[in-house]
């Protein structure tokens, strides 16, 4: 929500809005935030595993095997540090406002200003993304 429905959806190219994400499965919804650049490639490989680890030996998901104290201390220290320890908050760069800009050729220097503050704020997936949009748009 704080990254903004229509600035995820632009840079996903799919509709993205609270009742998509609600349907949405887990595993759908990691590898959206892995497009959207909030998790890295390490972050996905542990979290996923986790994902994995609670299908597989959670109440909802019966299994006839058990986790060993270790295996369950494993799982809980990965949860902390890709979960609970990212608090970043990422936030949304209106790219159909920019393209509308750049093509208007309306760059006063406040406008200027504005943008190059949003993408400071960018993470470099959609600083890179932006960049692409600029040359390939404009």
């Amino acid at each position: 929500m704080s990254f903004g429905y229509k600035e995820a959806a632009s840079f996903l190219k799919r509709d993205v809005d609270e009742k998509v994400l609600e349907q949405m499965r887990d595993k759908d919804l990691i590898d959206i935030c892995v497009s959207l650049g909030f998790v890295d490639d390490d972050a996905y490989f542990f979290i996923n595993s986790c994902r994995e680890l609670r299908n597989n030996y959670s109440s909802p998901h019966p299994s006839n095997s058990m986790l060993d104290g270790v295996e369950l201390n494993y799982f809980m220290h990965q949860c902390i540090k890709h979960v609970l320890g990212n608090d970043v908050q990422f936030l949304g760069f209106p790219v159909s406002k920019f393209m509308e800009t750049l093509k208007k050729d309306t760059m006063t220097s406040s406008v200027i200003e504005y943008y190059t503050d949003k993408i400071k704020q960018a993470n470099d997936l959609q600083k890179s993304a932006i960049l692409k949009l600029t040359f390939t748009n404009s």
